[in-house]
């Protein structure tokens, strides 16, 4: 094998090895990638539809979120009973997705601060903006 071919041969498995290793999926439940402020529960402090507050909102505990580092979450009802789910951070674009059990896409966490969460309810089309959003702060 000549010379050309070999150095040819070496940076192709190189480049391959390489390659494989920096196209890792979107989706990930690492904690190490979310705020850790998110690991806690956050109750629903008012919505904006269309720019304009939404009166009448309701209180805690109903729509209280409680997220866990293992990659679940439970969402409060007013009686104190929970429905469970799944979180998700997709990298890619920077947001945590919600899944009720069933797999249906419930929410899409846009921000995460020291003292706020702003959630949007899901579209049919992800890059869709329906122009809801509910604003969450810690308990």
């Amino acid at each position: 094998m000549s010379r050309t071919k070999l150095y040819f041969s070496f940076f192709s498995l190189v480049f391959a090895i390489w390659s494989c290793g920096t196209h890792k999926g979107s989706a990930t439940n690492s904690t190490s990638e979310v705020e850790k402020e998110l690991f806690q529960r956050w109750k629903l402090d008012y919505g904006m539809a269309n720019g304009q507050k939404i009166n009448g909102m309701p209180g805690s505990p109903n729509n209280d979120y409680q997220f866990e580092k293992d990659g679940t979450y439970l969402l409060f009802n007013a009686d104190g009973t929970f429905m469970t789910g799944t979180w998700k951070y997709n990298r890619e674009d920077k947001i945590i997705i919600t899944k009720r059990d069933d797999g249906v896409i419930n929410g899409r966490v846009k921000l995460l601060g020291l003292d706020s969460l702003v959630l949007m309810p899901p579209t049919n089309n992800p890059g869709e903006d329906i122009g809801l959003v509910f604003y969450y702060v810690p308990i």
